[in-house]
């Protein structure tokens, strides 16, 4: 909508006695985040404790999938309930989402929450999807744009140079909140936090690095492998990675998703200090991570699980402790969540998802996800000698739907396959013929979804923003513009 997202000003507020029978709502995204590094998920390597410690508080749905297999169409989806294909957000056709879409920040503005949105990924402010929050602030960590900062890389700096803006976030967030109480303000709080650790540059602090790099490989000889990784190019095949150089990126990720969790741990003591543990507390991730299974890496130009099998769990506001949910989920599904916990949303109309929360219906039971080409990666490739006759197998659009075990995929460069992804996890044997009913009752599910997606059109945007006078604008736009870059979006 027209909301801007860095209003002070709301909308008239519910009555105190309202806003105390109203949960605060807490929703925390794990950016690139794979599910199975997860103890909960089934990971061995004791990585995170803190999000263990709060699935077993709470109910963990086991089958979440992103719709989209990077930041922009999966928050976008996440906030409006709508899939890629209807709100627009994608690669193909433009990446930020229309003011005319409702967010779930601005339906629960509406409905008399405060909103605070802390956010260590560029690409939620750059993107517009901010709109709603009447607090919202970018916490990339302060180092960031230093020219020292790329020296410090190479010799192990401490967190504070290393960190991707979850120090800063516990910080912030817990001044925020401490401010709040300060005011006495009671009415019900909607806090959005973007953690963004386990995202390339893959740089985690040099204690983290020392406990989860392979024997042999020290955090100096990682650091600067990491700082020279690009993975579209070793996709692309122009140089295959040896094999001390891929457990050495596996180990900076999990080093990265430890270091995270401790931060995560940090952020949820101070929503209960400060917010209660009644608070609806929504952790979830826009999208995994390609660490070189069958030759992928980064999160793009696939839709495989390693991308969107993704993390979930509820906890507070009378959520079941201790359950786990197989059924298939999506970021889709919590505009509903939260609005059935709440009560009275006006969420985006034709929004496609299904309440989480225990006892209700949820008749739709398969996951569907969209991946369209990153053009941007397209022309950093094709730059580079030889790679112009391949890279067009990378601008397939990718389209699945998926049952919990198995998916069904459909690109625009090759025949449609059938993977079972529970004994084949990377996804590389197609089993269409051994599994001819469930190929085709999947097929037909798809095409059904497919029909009757409302078609997002950037010519009616357009159109409609000339009628309005509405113009796309960004402050601080060259600042976040710069923060891509660091993340590699960008040249």
């Amino acid at each position: 909508s027209t909301t801007d997202p860095r209003a002070s000003a709301a909308p008239a507020r519910a009555t105190a006695a309202g806003a105390k029978a109203r949960p605060n709502v807490a929703l925390i995204v794990l950016d690139t985040l794979r599910a199975d590094h997860l103890g909960a998920y089934g990971d061995a390597r004791a990585l995170s404790p803190a999000f263990d410690r709060l699935a077993a508080g709470g109910t963990l749905f086991e089958r979440c999938y992103a719709p989209a297999p990077w930041t922009v169409p999966s928050h976008a989806s996440l906030f409006t309930g709508l899939y890629p294909t209807a709100h627009g957000a994608t690669f193909e056709q433009h990446r930020w989402l229309d003011d005319r879409f409702t967010t779930l920040a601005e339906a629960l503005v509406a409905a008399g929450y405060r909103t605070a949105g802390f956010a260590a990924n560029g690409h939620v402010a750059l993107a517009n999807l901010a709109q709603g929050f009447e607090t919202y602030r970018e916490i990339a960590a302060p180092y960031e744009r230093l020219a020292l900062r790329r020296i410090l890389e190479r010799v192990g700096a401490p967190a504070r140079f290393t960190d991707q803006g979850a120090e800063q976030g516990v910080v912030e967030i817990d001044r925020y909140l401490r401010a709040r109480d300060a005011r006495g303000d009671e009415a019900p709080l909607f806090l959005f936090v973007n953690l963004l650790e386990p995202h390339w540059r893959y740089l985690p602090p040099a204690r983290a690095r020392a406990a989860h790099l392979p024997d042999g490989v020290g955090y100096v000889e990682a650091t600067l492998f990491s700082s020279g990784f690009y993975g579209p190019l070793w996709m692309a095949r122009t140089r295959a990675p040896a094999p001390r150089e891929l457990a050495a990126l596996r180990g900076l990720y999990a080093a990265e998703v430890a270091y995270q969790d401790v931060r995560l741990g940090h952020i949820v003591a101070s929503i209960d200090r400060h917010l209660g543990p009644d608070t609806l507390l929504v952790v979830t991730a826009d999208h995994g991570e390609n660490l070189g299974e069958a030759g992928r890496f980064d999160h793009v130009f696939a839709i495989n699980d390693h991308l969107v099998h993704v993390p979930m769990l509820l906890r507070g506001a009378g959520v079941a402790a201790g359950a786990r949910d197989d059924g298939p989920c999506q970021l889709v599904d919590v505009p509903a969540t939260v609005a059935d916990a709440v009560g009275g949303l006006a969420l985006e109309p034709g929004q496609s998802g299904q309440s989480l929360l225990p006892g209700r219906a949820r008749p739709r039971r398969l996951a569907f996800v969209e991946g369209d080409p990153y053009y941007g990666h397209l022309e950093r490739m094709s730059v580079h000698a030889g790679l112009e006759a391949d890279v067009a197998r990378f601008t397939a659009r990718l389209r699945a739907a998926h049952d919990g075990r198995f998916k069904y995929l459909v690109s625009s460069r090759a025949a449609p396959v059938l993977y079972d992804t529970q004994v084949d996890p990377d996804e590389t044997r197609d089993v269409g013929d051994a599994h001819p009913d469930v190929r085709d009752a999947l097929a037909r599910a798809l095409d059904a979804w497919l029909a009757a997606q409302p078609a997002y059109s950037i010519e009616a945007h357009l159109r409609a923003a000339a009628r309005n006078g509405e113009a796309r604008g960004a402050s601080d736009e060259d600042a976040t513009f710069e923060r891509l870059r660091e993340l590699g979006y960008v040249e």
